[in-house]
């Protein structure tokens, strides 16, 4: 493992041993001996706790222990403790997202969403607007790879904490083009 590898930029869920509790992130490098995560509860990590690890890949998720060593702001180091083990996905890879912005029909006029990750058939957003459970909208995305007119059906819609008067929401996506969508995934490295 090292650079260029296919989980950096992926979605992780992190267990500390101690109390059970469950933490999610978001890996910025792993390497041999070493993950470092983009993690929000980094800071009240305490060094030497050993964590359960599992990084959801497209086609396999990598499992393994490691434990804290430090933390700079929201990004947490932790030393392996043992060499991941890859596991069949049981949910879909969802990776971190940049520079792609897109707009919602809504009734009450275009909204602007920003992106901050995707999977492959999904997004996840945040919207100044709270959402229902399976209202579905038309979203246009401009991406370096084009535009993409989708279909987006609210699996979930949550307050963001972090930030005032906006809400997390997951979207299931659905494109009139299969050729749009197929660049899209690709573009991303999410192609089936």
């Amino acid at each position: 493992m090292g650079k260029g590898n296919p989980y950096e930029g992926n979605r992780a869920r992190l267990q500390r041993l101690s109390d059970a509790k469950f933490f999610g992130g978001w890996v910025l490098r792993i390497a041999d001996k070493a993950i470092v995560v983009k993690a929000p509860d980094a800071p009240g990590f305490q060094t030497g706790e050993t964590f359960h690890f599992q990084v959801f890949g497209q086609d396999a998720s990598l499992v393994f222990q490691a434990r804290f060593a430090s933390a700079i702001g929201d990004q947490a180091v932790f030393e392996l403790s043992q060499n991941p083990r890859q596991i069949p996905s049981n949910e879909q890879a969802r990776r971190t997202v940049r520079g792609i912005t897109a707009n919602l029909a809504h009734p009450s006029g275009s909204v602007e969403l920003e992106i901050f990750d995707a999977s492959y058939d999904g997004l996840g957003v945040l919207c100044a607007l709270e959402l229902q459970n399976g209202e579905t909208y038309q979203v246009q995305m401009q991406s370096p790879v084009g535009d993409l007119q989708v279909s987006a059906t609210v699996r979930h819609c949550k307050p963001a904490g972090d930030r005032l008067n906006r809400y997390r929401v997951g979207f299931q996506i659905q494109a009139d083009s299969r050729t749009e969508l197929a660049r899209w995934r690709s573009q991303l490295g999410l192609a089936a």
